[in-house]
């Protein structure tokens, strides 16, 4: 087998995991992923009482959007829980991915209040 010499032949050639990595920041994943992980981890980090009224969204330099299902409850969680929540999140993923929460009241998608009909939930 012959290998083609001369002209070029390693010009334009570059190792594999560059190429995987300029092509996963070009496509944003490595930020989605984080975002999904968030979600991974959310309830456990923030408590079943919590999570059943939040909802992480979108997670932008560093700074992860959270629907609220009421006003009461984003009250609650910025005057009282966000530094903690915070710190938790960032534990749980192994590094400082969250710098700040905002906090927006807002429908939450497979909330168990749509499970349960619509009944309401007590605050």
């Amino acid at each position: 087998m012959r290998t083609r010499r001369g002209r070029g032949s390693s010009r334009g050639l570059e190792a594999a995991s560059s190429v995987v990595a300029r092509v996963m920041s070009g496509l944003r994943v490595s930020g989605r992923l984080e975002e999904e992980h968030v979600r991974d981890v959310w309830a456990e980090c923030v408590g079943e009482d919590v999570a059943a009224h939040t909802r992480p969204g979108r997670l932008r330099r560093g700074r992860l959007f959270v629907t609220v299902d009421s006003g009461v409850w984003a009250h609650r969680l910025v005057a009282a829980e966000a530094a903690g929540m915070r710190r938790a999140v960032n534990a749980a993923l192994g590094k400082d991915v969250v710098q700040r929460m905002y906090f927006r009241v807002g429908a939450l998608a497979n909330s168990k209040q749509k499970e349960r009909g619509n009944a309401g939930t007590q605050v």
